[in-house]
């Protein structure tokens, strides 16, 4: 298991600030251009069963969530959501650093500081993390 920052090329971070209080889900997803080190920026990354394969990718703040691409649908708005073991909360991390979404051809897309990280089939990000690398598992 990791557990740190993921960044892409671009150097935004994913972040999930402001999202500490909500009572109710989703919280979207967005970029920060710098590494706060502050919790809402720590993701930790599990390795999901060997039978179904991919990673699951929690937010250290708020606690309890998972990253969730919702339905696979170009442009969808990349939230965290209640972990729950659902396919929606399984992404793969390819090699080349795309995290994308398992058995789908969306990955997660930084459309620049402070936005809302997207799915997309075309111009997806690669992300990387201040660890390891993880190997293809889907």
């Amino acid at each position: 298991m990791y557990a740190g920052t993921i960044h892409s090329d671009i150097n935004n971070y994913l972040d999930t600030y402001g999202q500490s209080g909500q009572s109710k889900p989703p919280g979207y997803v967005h970029t920060w251009p710098t590494s706060s080190g502050s919790t809402n920026q720590i993701w930790c990354v599990e390795k999901a069963t060997e039978r179904n394969g991919g990673y699951f990718i929690h937010a250290l703040s708020p606690a309890g969530k998972c990253l969730d691409g919702g339905p696979n649908v170009e442009a969808t708005k990349v939230w965290v959501w209640g972990c729950n073991g659902s396919t929606d909360q399984r992404w793969c991390w390819a090699g080349n650093g795309y995290i994308v979404r398992y058995n789908a051809d969306l990955g997660l897309k930084d459309k620049g500081s402070h936005n809302i990280v997207i799915l997309s089939q075309s111009g997806a990000s690669r992300w990387h993390t201040s660890g390891p690398t993880f190997p293809y598992n889907c």
